[in-house]
């Protein structure tokens, strides 16, 4: 299990530099600068940094990788994948598609099989660990959000989320852009949740599976 997760994770790294390279020669060439945006500060990046850490340390960092991976890896991979965010930038036939389902489907992918292959531990504590994780890519990720006006991790503007969306634009109407952070940490957190309790059924159901087949 350990060496898939290496090569997963190696081959998205080598992915994502070939995904950057391509598009930024195309945003130089039309837009005349480099798009910071592609910079890898959004939530799917993360599992670069957590599948490494994952791949090659161990201990209680391998465990809050870990957690992460098979909390917010899955919630990042689903939610892009049934928003479909890249054929809203490029055509179905591109590289572009083509990259962000391929690295949407290797998140969900790699989070699943370290549940089903009883990798980590189905209990709260993956919660917990994994939003820890999340946390403290957050607390470097919010401060460059706000000092360059940027929005990575949608910590501004919570942008594309239905209702929650335009709940963020009337707090930064009101100057209270301060609690859209608040309130995204706090989706990601209920987010984490539901993963868990999906992997809980998963474990249920394989128990179950086999005290039949014992049984039998």
């Amino acid at each position: 299990m350990l060496k898939i997760i290496k090569i997963t994770s190696i081959f998205m790294i080598l992915l994502y530099i070939v995904k950057t390279t391509w598009e930024s020669v195309y945003d130089i060439k039309i837009m005349g600068s480099f798009n910071v945006g592609l910079l890898p500060f959004d939530s799917c990046s993360i599992i670069m940094l957590a599948g490494m850490i994952s791949s090659f340390s161990k201990g209680k960092m391998k465990e809050y990788a870990d957690s992460w991976i098979t909390t917010g890896s899955i919630v990042g991979g689903i939610a892009t994948m049934l928003y479909l965010n890249a054929f809203k930038y490029y055509p179905f036939l591109s590289f572009g598609a083509f990259y962000s389902m391929i690295w949407h489907f290797l998140m969900v992918f790699i989070g699943i099989l370290l549940i089903v292959t009883n990798y980590v531990e189905i209990n709260y504590k993956m919660v917990i660990k994994g939003f820890i994780f999340h946390l403290l890519i957050s607390f470097i990720v919010i401060p460059i959000d706000f000092i360059f006006n940027l929005d990575f991790m949608m910590y501004k503007s919570l942008g594309g989320i239905p209702i929650f969306e335009g709940i963020a634009s009337k707090f930064t109407e009101n100057g209270l852009q301060i609690l859209n952070p608040i309130m995204m940490l706090l989706l990601y957190f209920i987010a984490f949740n539901i993963v868990f309790l999906i992997a809980l059924l998963i474990k249920n159901i394989k128990y179950k599976l086999y005290k039949k087949e014992e049984n039998e």
